[in-house]
């Protein structure tokens, strides 16, 4: 594998390690076999290379609104 975001080499085994997955997952995600992880290990993954979350995996689901007053305001109208 290449070298992470803070240029240490990383392996395979070692993502999954740190995700808390099994290897397999990690291989077939590199060779695009698994389209898909939980947030969580996403996350773990971003955080071991070093980038952002949005750099590697695409949310698939639509994002939160964010509460406003306005929001409370039309809500209750």
């Amino acid at each position: 594998m290449k070298h992470t975001g803070d240029g240490s080499h990383t392996t395979v085994r070692d993502l999954a390690k740190c995700a808390g997955v099994h290897p397999s997952l990690i291989s077939e995600l590199l060779r695009g076999e698994q389209r898909t992880a939980s947030a969580e290990v996403a996350a773990a993954i971003s955080k071991r290379i070093g980038t952002d979350l949005l750099v590697l995996w695409a949310p698939d689901q639509r994002t939160a609104t964010v509460a406003t007053p306005e929001l409370a305001e039309a809500k209750s109208a």
